[in-house]
């Protein structure tokens, strides 16, 4: 892909962990901070965080949703507002590193509206390329009440790349951060 634009999706209410995901310590960093790096050793020059309240990050770039509560289908498409092609990395993602995502990186192609990772054979349609039709198909996705990412992935060019080893933990309780 031609893009070195990403953003963090970081917008979530957090409801099951019961804090904010965005700020949970890994590796000695808030996550969105470990996520935002991580972009940046890979090559992107621009990381912007997606959703919520900006203020609770330290002076990192930061775009509310455009309209709250649409859930990540709502953050894709404010990403999409900011760059086309766009990689997409949800912050509750964890346990990537460098060589985990060379592979997804370099597989993003104008072929397909989204080439997403998928990690010990579960799609992870939140780490990834989106890009081509997908900002339309959001747009009227949205407009019609549907939130779910997966709805959206129905009518578009899909492609899901393996990642070696099973190098996702997603995070979404307490008892997950073990």
């Amino acid at each position: 892909m031609i893009s070195r634009s990403a953003c963090v999706l970081v917008g979530g209410a957090s409801r099951r962990m019961g804090r904010d995901k965005a700020l949970l310590d890994v590796d000695g960093l808030p996550a969105y901070q470990r996520s935002a790096n991580l972009l940046v050793e890979c090559g992107f020059e621009s990381v912007t965080l997606i959703g919520g309240d900006g203020s609770r990050f330290a002076n990192a770039p930061h775009e509310s949703d455009r309209v709250p509560g649409l859930g990540p289908l709502g953050g894709i498409g404010r990403a999409l507002e900011i760059a086309d092609p766009v990689f997409v990395f949800a912050v509750d993602l964890h346990g990537l590193d460098r060589m985990s995502l060379s592979v997804l990186l370099e597989a993003g192609s104008p072929e397909h509206d989204v080439t997403h990772a998928r990690s010990g054979g579960v799609p992870q349609p939140l780490l990834g390329w989106w890009g081509g039709k997908a900002a339309s198909v959001i747009e009227h996705s949205l407009r019609d009440g549907r939130r779910s990412v997966f709805d959206a992935l129905d009518v578009l060019r899909v492609r899901a790349i393996d990642l070696p080893g099973d190098p996702i933990r997603n995070i979404n309780r307490p008892d997950d951060l073990g």
